[in-house]
């Protein structure tokens, strides 16, 4: 095994949440970072209220940015 460095324990104190994406998902790389951008499909609301009508509409529901290593 790999001399590695000791991890620091894992906590969540704030309960974050999960959020549902199963939707496309993007990854694009400046310089250092990385933006990882996720999307759920859902109907568009506007046309189902109006009438009825499902109009799938892909919505941008999380993105986290993080240092490119940690990608790997």
């Amino acid at each position: 095994m790999l001399d590695q460095p000791e991890q620091p324990t894992v906590t969540d104190p704030d309960n974050t949440p999960e959020i549902l994406c199963d939707g496309q998902v993007n990854v694009s790389v400046a310089g250092n970072l990385a933006t990882l951008t996720f999307t759920h499909v859902r109907p568009d609301v506007t046309k189902m209220f109006k009438d009825g009508t499902i109009v799938p509409r892909a919505a941008v529901r999380a993105r986290i940015v993080i240092s490119v290593p940690n990608l790997y």
